[in-house]
């Protein structure tokens, strides 16, 4: 079971220090960035909805690859509504903000283009999810998405366990695709991040909000265990392996 509560009150600290540390998932949107404008889509939408916008990283792309008359911004937590306030609406047009999970919110208005970046893996029912962006995009309309696939932060689950998230391989995200989608494309990358502790790491996951993994908060001899057994078990080598699956749908 995944406590969203805990995801909220994580990510909501993160808020201001997510930008700086995000480095992955910037190169996360770059890719997606290329592998959109190779597929040569239609840039002009009436209605996009990203789902789970956060700081806005994506936000800022959608208007130079879609050019939306009307931009929907989704994200859990209330508080990203205020940073977006301050850093984002004024730059763009046309903005609404849908504040709740995506998994259980309504969304009344028919969407163009449904997008979501390093957002997914935290949902419980992946299909469902699925299944619901099928109800409310638009004839021939386009569903883009990252999620992260089954070896994506593996050196930190060594240490700690289960995260009590679901990792897709390829081949079962086109499974759930296929009914109700036609793939435009589906590929992963896999990118490493170094640091030079294992403290580092821990810092990199509470700056990033991903620390959301852990259902309690960290004492010292969590932390004293989690750098012994990453220095133990990875040679004194820090680092972290990301591995993005990006994904380009058309309705069916």
């Amino acid at each position: 079971m995944i406590n969203k509560d805990l995801i909220i009150q994580r990510f909501s600290k993160s808020l201001t220090t997510y930008n700086d540390e995000a480095i992955i998932q910037k190169k996360i949107i770059c890719k997606l960035t290329e592998y959109i404008k190779a597929l040569k889509l239609d840039n002009h939408y009436d209605n996009v909805l990203e789902i789970g916008c956060g700081t806005g990283l994506l936000t800022e792309k959608i208007g130079e690859l879609f050019s939306p008359k009307n931009l929907f911004l989704n994200d859990i937590c209330d508080d990203v509504k205020n940073y977006l306030n301050n850093n984002i609406f004024n730059k763009i047009d046309n903005v609404k903000f849908v504040m709740g999970d995506a998994e259980n919110i309504e969304f009344s208005q028919q969407m163009d283009v449904v997008i979501s970046t390093s957002t997914i893996q935290w949902f419980e029912n992946l299909e469902k999810f699925l299944y619901k962006c099928h109800n409310i995009i638009s004839e021939n309309g386009i569903l883009i998405l990252t999620t992260f696939g089954t070896e994506h932060f593996k050196e930190f689950r060594n240490i700690i366990g289960s995260d009590n998230l679901k990792y897709y391989n390829i081949n079962e995200l086109k499974q759930l695709l296929k009914k109700d989608f036609n793939i435009q494309l589906i590929k992963e990358e896999k990118y490493t991040l170094y640091f030079d502790s294992p403290y580092d790491v821990l810092i990199h996951c509470k700056k990033t909000g991903v620390n959301a993994y852990k259902q309690r908060m960290w004492l010292k001899n969590d932390i004293f265990n989690f750098i012994k057994s990453y220095n133990y078990k990875f040679n004194n080598k820090f680092f972290l392996t990301y591995h993005p699956i990006f994904i380009i749908a058309k309705k069916r």
